[in-house]
C-alpha cells in the first residue's frame, strides 16, 4: 500500500485492474485491509491511494502483518468502525492501552501466528483491564497457537473475568501424532470467559510411526482413545474439533484404518482419503484422514544394482560400488 500502488484481491485471488478510476473506487469501497505497515497513513501530505484509504472511515476488517510499533492512535482515528482486527498479541495490548474512545463496533480479534504471538499473556491482561473499551467483543481467535499457551494459568488474569467473550477459535494447531488432544485448556477458557458458548479447534498432524517397525493395526486403539476423550468431556459450552491427519505406512500392511473409521461416524471419500463426521451432545468431531502407502523395499530386488564386468579390476569394481557411479570409458585404471 502506497500513494501510487495498491493491490486489490477478491475471494478467488488477486484482481487485476487496469483502469485507475476503478482502482480508486475499489479502494474507497474496501471493507478489508491487509497491511505490513502504516507509513502511508503517517505520511503528510497524503496523496493518491493513501489519501483515499485514509479517508475510508467505513473500513471493517484490519489485518496488520508486522511486529513493529504501530501508532494505534492514528489508526483508530482513521478507522473508527473496525469490526475485526487481526494483529499480534502485543499490538492488541498496545491498541487497548491507547484507545481513547469505546471501540463499540469491535466484535472479533484474531491473534496472529505463533511465535509472533508469544505475548499472549499481555493481550489477556490488557483485555481484562480495558474490557470496557470493547464491550461488544465476542470472539477471540488464536492462529497456530499451541493449546499449552492458552492452558497455562498465567495466561489469564488470576482474578476477574471477561464476560463479553462468547466464542473462542484455535486454528492451525500442530499436535503430536498418536496422542489425544489436551483439552485442559478448556477449563482455563471457561474460568476466564464465563459467558462462553462455543469453542472451535482445528488441528493437524503427520503420523509416520508405522513406516518400518510397527504395524498400523496398533493405531486402532489410539483412534478409539481419541474419540473417547472427546465424548467424555463435561463442559458448559459446545465444542467442534476438526482434526486432520496424514498417515504413512507400507502397502503390505493393507488398510485396516478405513474399515475401523466406518464404525465411528458418517464417512465420505475414498479408502485412502476420507472424512469422518461424529456428533455427541454438544460436541462435534470432523476427522480428516489422508493415507499415503509405499511399496515395501526389498534389497534383493534392485534393478539398478551394478553388475561386475570382466573388464573391471576388483579395485575398480569396489570403488564403483561404494561411490555409486556409472561406468565411464574414460576412467583411468590404477
Amino acid at each position: 500500500m502506497s500513494s501510487d500502488i495498491v493491490e486489490i484481491r477478491c475471494s478467488t485471488g488477486r484482481w487485476e485492474l487496469i483502469f485507475v478510476n476503478l482502482m480508486k473506487l475499489c479502494t474507497r469501497w474496501a471493507r478489508k485491509l491487509n497491511v505490513r505497515g502504516f507509513e502511508w497513513l503517517y505520511a503528510s501530505p497524503r496523496t493518491g491511494y493513501s489519501k483515499i484509504m485514509a479517508e475510508n472511515s467505513d473500513l471493517e476488517e484490519l489485518c496488520v502483518d508486522n511486529t513493529r510499533f504501530n501508532d494505534w492512535t492514528a489508526v483508530l482515528k482513521a478507522f473508527p468502525k473496525l469490526v475485526v482486527v487481526r494483529t499480534s498479541a502485543r499490538d492488541f495490548a498496545s491498541m487497548l492501552l491507547v484507545a481513547s474512545t469505546e471501540l463499540a463496533c469491535l466484535k472479533e480479534v484474531v491473534f496472529c501466528e505463533w511465535p509472533q504471538n508469544k505475548c499472549i499473556v499481555s493481550a489477556h491482561q490488557a483485555l481484562y483491564k480495558h474490557q470496557k473499551k470493547c464491550p461488544n467483543l465476542e470472539t477471540l481467535k488464536y492462529v497456530a497457537t499451541p493449546l499449552a499457551q492458552i492452558r497455562l494459568p498465567a495466561r489469564f488474569p488470576k482474578k476477574g473475568t471477561i464476560p463479553s467473550i462468547k466464542h473462542v477459535k484455535v486454528t492451525d494447531h500442530t499436535v503430536e501424532c498418536c496422542s489425544p488432544l489436551n483439552y485442559s485448556a478448556l477449563t482455563a477458557l471457561q474460568k476466564a470467559f464465563p459467558s462462553l458458548e462455543s469453542v472451535e479447534i482445528t488441528a493437524h498432524t503427520d503420523c509416520g510411526h508405522y513406516c518400518e517397525f510397527f504395524s498400523v493395526s496398533e493405531k486402532l486403539p489410539t483412534i478409539d482413545r481419541f474419540y473417547r476423550t472427546l465424548e467424555s468431556l463435561n463442559i458448559g459450552f459446545t465444542i467442534k474439533v476438526t482434526y486432520r491427519e496424514k498417515i504413512t505406512f507400507c502397502k503390505t500392511q493393507g488398510n485396516p484404518l478405513h474399515p475401523h473409521f466406518l464404525t465411528k461416524g458418517k464417512v465420505s471419500g475414498t479408502p485412502e482419503k476420507f472424512t469422518v463426521k461424529t456428533s455427541y451432545p454438544g460436541k462435534e468431531l470432523i476427522y480428516e484422514v489422508d493415507i499415503s502407502q509405499f511399496e515395501d523395499y526389498d534389497e534383493n530386488d534392485n534393478e539398478d544394482e551394478y553388475v561386475y564386468d570382466d573388464y573391471d579390476s576388483p579395485l575398480d569394481y569396489a570403488y564403483r560400488m561404494m561411490a555409486h557411479v556409472a561406468y565411464d570409458d574414460d576412467y583411468d585404471y590404477l
